[in-house]
């Protein structure tokens, strides 16, 4: 899915969102800003996502927080893969 073009119209639709290894892909710092933007809108209040990249996710924290976000911020070891780090977002209800 294309958070840059999503087509979900309907606000507060999802209950769950993952990405993993994903939106570092966007290198523009204001399209990722954009994507992030697009998670805000379709999380439904109460819904949880969970971003996960092989480098350390301040930004993405940072951009939660700031939208009034609960952010939890970890380090994981991926199988086969580099280390992950992940964060989970929860929206307010």
């Amino acid at each position: 899915m294309n958070f840059k073009k999503l087509t979900v119209r309907r606000d507060n639709f999802f209950d769950v969102i993952t990405s993993l290894y994903c939106l570092h892909n966007i290198e523009d710092k204001n399209e990722r800003a954009k994507a992030l933007s697009q998670i805000v809108r379709v999380l439904k209040p109460g819904g949880v996502a969970f971003l996960g990249e092989y480098f350390p996710t301040n930004e993405y924290r940072e951009f939660f927080e700031k939208a009034g976000f609960r952010v939890e911020q970890k380090q994981y070891i991926a199988t086969a893969l580099a280390p992950m780090w992940i964060v989970r977002v929860e929206k307010s209800r």
